[in-house]
């Protein structure tokens, strides 16, 4: 996530991908190879709930994609956490 913006009654976040474009995203959309889908988007980072299997059949998990911050070295190459 690289930053917000603002707009019809809602709070868009701005999230890059691997390849280096930028895409607003908000509540509903999806995110991610696991089926994610966002549940909220807050001025610092995304919740979203992906559909992932576990071996014996499928199951929820909630993530958690923090905006980035001027230091490279504090940013893990996704921001993705648990």
């Amino acid at each position: 996530m690289v930053g917000t913006l603002a707009g019809r009654g809602a709070l868009y976040a701005l999230v890059r991908d691997p390849n280096g474009q930028t895409h607003r995203v908000t509540a509903g959309d999806h995110l991610g190879r696991d089926n994610g889908r966002i549940v909220a988007v807050h001025g610092d980072r995304v919740e979203l709930v992906e559909l992932v299997t576990d071996g014996t059949g499928w199951r929820r998990r909630p993530r958690s994609l923090a905006m980035e911050t001027g230091d490279p070295a504090s940013n893990d190459g996704g921001g993705l956490r648990e």
